[in-house]
């Protein structure tokens, strides 16, 4: 049996028969929220003629396609394989663009799947660290010491002296 990756093993082809046709399916295995196993179906692909032997191969590759893991992985696929994965993958596609969008979610005003970072700067450990200065009453230590203004800012904003 070829495998393409261990992560990529909850897909499989399945047959079933639908009102007297067979039909191929990709079906997905899963958890629910409480636990129990299901199984969805990805893609119904009709009556394709996948072969047998390679049916493990391809629905791992289109499972870790769609995961974002297929650059990990060295194409080990067949050029009739590689044309399934494909075509599959363009069927799950137009699937999921046929769709009715989710409401999107909107709190005081703001589309909560619209929010995008760039620049991010970490602040708690920062803030922690101020908070305790503030605590400490670090200031009026050093200020009581005679230190001067300017070393007391300098050590405050967390800053080094000397060469760098």
């Amino acid at each position: 049996m070829r495998k393409v990756h261990d992560l990529c093993e909850a897909m499989f082809f399945r047959n079933k028969t639908i009102k007297g046709s067979n039909v191929l399916q990709l079906v997905e295995s899963y958890r629910n929220p409480e636990g129990l196993p299901r199984q969805r179906v990805i893609a119904s692909l009709g009556d394709a003629h996948i072969p047998e032997p390679s049916r493990i191969v391809i629905a791992q590759t289109v499972e870790c396609k769609l995961k974002g893991q297929a650059q990990l992985l060295p194409s080990t696929l067949t050029q009739s394989e590689a044309q399934w994965v494909d075509q599959i993958i363009q069927i799950i596609e137009r699937s999921l663009s046929s769709k009715p969008k989710k409401d999107i979610e909107v709190v005081n005003g703001v589309k909560i799947d619209a929010i995008e970072m760039e620049n991010v700067v970490q602040l708690g450990p920062e803030l922690v660290a101020l908070k305790a200065w503030e605590e400490l009453r670090l200031t009026t230590i050093l200020r009581e010491t005679k230190l001067s203004e300017s070393l007391i800012d300098l050590a405050n904003t967390g800053e080094t002296v000397g060469p760098k």
